[in-house]
């Protein structure tokens, strides 16, 4: 349940010029990778804040360097990790949802990746809307059967 009203619904001020028009409030099921290996604040932070509000590579002004990264397949998520030496071993693996009190979000133009890129409100909690999969290869295994 979210705790955030509608006129608390507020971007930080580093990150509200360069939110994206056709972002959206939209609920959707995805995945985050936990650097921390919880659900916590510090595995939840947007790309800005995580690299201590500064912008390491590219165009300052690139929307996705202000949002947080989810995706929507298992898979994308598990390619992301293995790729990216910051996500220690074991990784751990939330499942969740983009609940619309937190922000707003934009899907990925990219046909091939379940990228999703999430702006936070101010005093979103997104990490209360998810948890640890307990043994993410076998969950990701399962899901494939099911497919």
């Amino acid at each position: 349940m979210c705790t955030i009203n509608k006129l608390e619904r507020e971007f930080p001020e580093y990150s509200e010029k360069y939110i994206p028009n056709d972002a959206e409030e939209k609920s959707l099921l995805v995945y985050r990778a936990c650097k921390t290996m919880k659900c916590d604040k510090e595995s939840f932070m947007d790309t800005y804040e995580e690299n201590g509000y500064k912008i390491k590579t590219g165009n300052r002004e690139d929307p996705e360097n202000y949002s947080l990264s989810v995706y929507t397949q298992p898979k994308d998520v598990k390619r992301f990790v293995s790729m990216n030496a910051d996500h220690p071993k074991p990784y751990k693996i939330a499942k969740g949802g983009t609940e619309a009190c937190c922000g707003v979000i934009r899907c990925s133009e990219n046909k091939r990746s379940s990228h999703v890129d999430w702006w936070l409100y101010k005093a979103a909690t997104p990490y209360v809307h998810f948890e640890i999969i307990p043994n993410f290869m076998e969950y990701i295994k399962k899901s494939k059967k099911g497919k």
